[in-house]
């Protein structure tokens, strides 16, 4: 991922005058949190696309101190099984997900397809092209 960051921060740097707000966290962030964090915020957008669930029924966090660590955990109380389904399921997830990243018409990322109101992390360090090519990975 840090040759993706890399790559996008030339980029941008290359293309335009002065760094815009949306591509901010990919100088200030480490690309695995980038990367994670984006997914995690991809995979739950495609919910409605792989089960019978909504995606307020599913959240992400993403933990940094030795390593760097993405959580899905079930947004309602006492659960209902839709992290459960990310992690038995996570290839039909990633293929959903990077087809809605795909098919939005934004450039870093949106309330479409990128940023949830719901982020316990204030949707900081998210990048739409960064976690679609963890995604493609994935697959």
């Amino acid at each position: 991922m840090a040759r993706e960051v890399q790559h996008l921060q030339t980029k941008i740097g290359r293309e335009l005058p002065e760094v815009p707000a949306a591509y901010a966290p990919l100088w200030t962030a480490s690309p695995t949190s980038i990367a994670l964090h984006s997914i995690g915020h991809q995979i739950i957008f495609a919910v409605p696309l792989v089960i019978l669930s909504s995606s307020l029924d599913l959240n992400y966090l993403v933990t940094e101190s030795t390593e760097t660590i993405g959580y899905f955990y079930d947004a309602v109380a006492d659960g209902n099984g839709c992290s459960e389904a990310v992690f038995h399921q996570l290839e039909k997830f990633a293929q959903s997900a990077a087809s809605l990243a795909r098919n939005c018409n934004c450039e870093a990322g949106c309330p479409r397809c990128l940023y949830l109101h719901s982020c316990p992390q204030d949707n900081e360090s998210l990048n739409k092209q960064i976690g679609l090519k963890l995604l493609e990975a994935m697959f």
